[in-house]
């Protein structure tokens, strides 16, 4: 059996999306996977950048992606999903698969989200020059 992997990394700037294809050669189908789609909330012209990688995303994959992944609800993770509502509106999504810890049932999580909430709060102003890492 001959199968295949496609990676496709956008390199927009500070943000993430990903375009994952499975390729079964002998039986001619694709598996299209999204991770994240999304753009800082500072990146200049970001919500133009997303639409224009949302467009190419829909005509790469035809259309159909099998299941979106969503990793975490940072913005630069997940922004092209309101940026580019209305492009996506044309794309048949058939799964979306978030973490456990997104669940807003789940206590555990929610337990979670206040332990985001300390350990921020805890956080050192910077000193100048310092700067913070990417996500």
């Amino acid at each position: 059996m001959s199968r295949a992997v496609d990676i496709r990394c956008y390199c927009h700037g500070l943000g993430d999306c990903i375009l994952v294809k499975l390729h079964d050669e002998e039986a001619d189908s694709a598996f299209w996977m999204l991770f994240d789609c999304g753009i800082h909330s500072a990146a200049k012209g970001g919500a133009d950048v997303v639409r224009t990688i949302v467009e190419d995303i829909k005509t790469t994959t035809g259309g159909v992606i099998d299941v979106v992944v969503g990793t975490h609800e940072h913005w630069d993770h997940l922004s092209g999903f309101t940026q580019a509502r209305e492009i996506f509106a044309g794309i048949e999504i058939r799964e979306v698969w978030f973490s456990w810890a997104e669940n807003p049932k789940d206590p555990d999580a929610r337990k979670l989200d206040r332990y985001k909430g300390d350990a921020a709060a805890a956080l050192p102003a910077r000193p100048s020059g310092c700067r913070r890492s990417r996500d």
